[in-house]
């Protein structure tokens, strides 16, 4: 069990100085996350709108609606607990409890849309009794929540809670185990969607399937010249891709790539790849859709997080034989970018940015985040504590880059792939023998 956040939400400068506050509790009560309410907790309220109020009203009471606005727990829990959400829920209250006693509103939200179980809590910074405001000094962990963290472990007969240094934020822990196993079958050699691809991986996939399409080594090597390639074709076989200014002799591919071999495997109809080659893991994408129709039988994509899914798939399927195919330089540019748009869609699905609007927000929140870290930073001298904030700060960045991309390709329209005349052709040929061999079955 870990406490993998402890931040201030602080004001808005010249606006709305609870925008912040508003975001994070309409966020942690996102009804998708916590069965429609039904894990929302705390003494503040049960709906984001009551909860809001509330600490409002309590701020304006006692003059202090400037300054920090609240304070953001998170209390994770690693997929190997069996923790349920009303556990969880337990949990956070019997903590909120000890920490606070009756001195602040606090609001407790259970999110059970990762594959780990997480509880957010928020809580006003402002005390309903006495008008004071929170204060954590500098050692407060060790000397304060520590001690009540450990007693609620003990009580639920759960490990301790400590900071969780390798946590990522905004990668839940099921990501991050696709991705751990994505970096095993890396140093095997197998490809997966975090891996970089490079021309060189066009090339093989070209001369592969050239190969398959080939009747003899003459219209091999037509094929390739054909996709834009620069044929030397002497006591080694040299290509030289389009757009590229030299060549690479097909030995230094690997051991599948000699002119030797490859003649063989034209001679023996060898196929190394069966159906067409794709791009990437699918799963590391279709996993966050899955998860959110095992929660929400009816959910579905919204139009922007349709558009940024063709823009991944576009590339994932690029050497579909019904699409039209591309030049070497244009499948080059996109193959680079196939792992940030895998990353776009998976954190788009999992954190519900389903507008321009949305992922707005999303970054406000991030905004605001990051500058309490750094003002952590400033005040915790402690070498452990810095540690931990270097990688959450370092985390934060990764995540708001991604919302940062998000909003800058939203409005950019993602084509349909261009269906090949020629494969239009040969599919309606198939589909009218099929039907005149059923024809005859029939007589």
């Amino acid at each position: 069990m870990a406490i993998t956040k402890l931040l201030r939400i602080k004001e808005v400068k010249g606006g709305d100085p609870a925008k912040h506050l508003k975001n994070n509790i309409f966020y942690i009560c996102n009804p998708q996350k916590t069965e429609n309410g039904i894990y929302i907790g705390g003494n503040a309220g049960t709906n984001p709108e009551t909860i809001l109020q509330t600490m409002l009203l309590n701020k304006k009471a006692w003059g202090k609606e400037k300054g920090s606005q609240a304070f953001h727990y998170v209390i994770s829990f690693p997929p190997t607990l069996d923790v349920k959400e009303d556990q969880a829920l337990e949990i956070a209250e019997d903590f909120c409890k000890e920490l606070f006693g009756e001195s602040f509103y606090y609001c407790i939200a259970v999110h059970n849309d990762q594959a780990h179980m997480h509880a957010h809590v928020t809580f006003d910074s402002v005390s309903k009794i006495d008008g004071m405001k929170f204060h954590s000094p500098r050692g407060d962990w060790e000397k304060r929540i520590q001690p009540i963290t450990d007693r609620v472990c003990k009580k639920y007969n759960l490990p301790t809670l400590e900071y969780d240094l390798e946590n990522t934020v905004g990668v839940d822990h099921g990501a991050w185990e696709i991705r751990e196993a994505q970096a095993e079958e890396k140093k095997s050699g197998e490809r997966t969607s975090s891996r970089r691809y490079g021309w060189q991986d066009i090339v093989r996939d070209d001369i592969d399937e050239c190969i398959e399409e080939a009747a003899d080594y003459d219209s091999f090597i037509s094929r390739l010249q054909e996709r834009g390639y620069e044929v030397n074709d002497g006591k080694y076989l040299s290509l030289k891709p389009e757009g590229h200014e030299r060549a690479i002799r097909t030995r230094r591919l690997g051991e599948e790539y000699t002119k030797d071999v490859i003649m063989n495997r034209i001679n023996k109809s060898e196929k190394l790849i069966s159906g067409y080659r794709t791009y990437g893991d699918p799963e590391f994408v279709r996993m966050e859709v899955r998860i959110k129709v095992r929660r929400y039988r009816k959910w579905k994509m919204s139009g922007m997080q349709k558009m940024f899914y063709r823009r991944w798939h576009n590339v994932y399927s690029i050497r579909h034989p019904a699409f039209r195919r591309k030049p070497f330089y244009v499948v080059e540019k996109e193959l680079r970018e196939l792992s940030r748009y895998a990353d776009t869609i998976s954190y788009m699905i999992r954190n519900d940015i389903r507008t321009e609007e949305s992922a707005r927000d999303r970054l406000d929140y991030l905004g605001s985040e990051l500058q309490e870290l750094k003002k952590a930073k400033k005040g915790n001298e402690i070498s452990e504590g810095q540690e931990y904030l270097k990688q959450q700060e370092m985390k934060l960045r990764e995540e708001m880059k991604i919302v940062t991309g998000i909003l800058e390709d939203c409005r950019t329209e993602v084509p349909r792939q261009e269906i090949d005349d020629q494969w239009i052709a040969r599919r309606e040929h198939h589909v009218k023998k099929k039907k005149n061999e059923m024809n005859k079955n029939k007589k």
